[in-house]
């Protein structure tokens, strides 16, 4: 992978970290004002099977970051982790 390549990588991950960290906030203040919020919120983050769905739903973008470590030509894996995820979703 090429230092170009690197940086368009490691900006669109840092962007998704942004987005999620800004979804989870976001949603962290809607959710206050739902009655018993706070034992649904520890309900659903140790619910196994949400937790599992998560980590599928990621998978493509680990993949695709270990091929591109490994030295896979190209910001293409990560392209295709991308429209496999939304895809799926």
């Amino acid at each position: 992978m090429t230092i170009e390549e690197s940086e368009i990588t490691i900006k669109a991950l840092l962007s998704g970290w942004e987005g999620a960290l800004h979804s989870a906030d976001s949603m962290f203040q809607v959710i206050q004002s739902v009655p018993d919020w706070q034992k649904k919120l520890d309900e659903a983050t140790q619910d196994k099977f949400r937790r599992q769905a998560t980590t599928d739903r990621f998978a493509p973008i680990i993949q695709a970051v270990r091929k591109m470590l490994e030295g896979a030509s190209g910001i293409e894996p990560l392209k295709q982790a991308l429209a496999t995820i939304k895809k799926t979703h």
